[in-house]
């Protein structure tokens, strides 16, 4: 039987617990501070994490914005990390 990953809204406990995993996932650059500056403004953001097994084991957000010419907000994606271990063999970094 294939377990379930619960994606969920981060909460306020869980961005700290973001360091490791961005770690892992992007070792040669530190994106943490850049996720947990993200974090501050919560109505400009849109947070998702992945837990398995009570772990996270991955993270996406997304940043609220206008852009001059259109009516409307847009998302940006990014950053998006994923622990190494969940990520296809082929895909990761050599």
């Amino acid at each position: 039987m294939t377990k379930k990953i619960e994606i969920r809204e981060i909460a306020r406990a869980d961005v700290e617990e973001l360091r490791p995993l961005y770690a892992q996932a992007f070792p040669d650059e530190d994106l943490y501070p850049l996720v947990s500056a993200l974090h501050e403004d919560t109505e400009a953001t849109i947070s998702l994490v992945a837990i398995d097994e009570a772990r996270i084991v991955g993270h996406v957000v997304f940043t609220l914005c206008t852009v001059s010419s259109a009516p409307h907000k847009v998302a940006l994606l990014g950053p998006l990390a994923v622990t190494p271990d969940r990520t296809r063999p082929d895909s990761r970094r050599r």
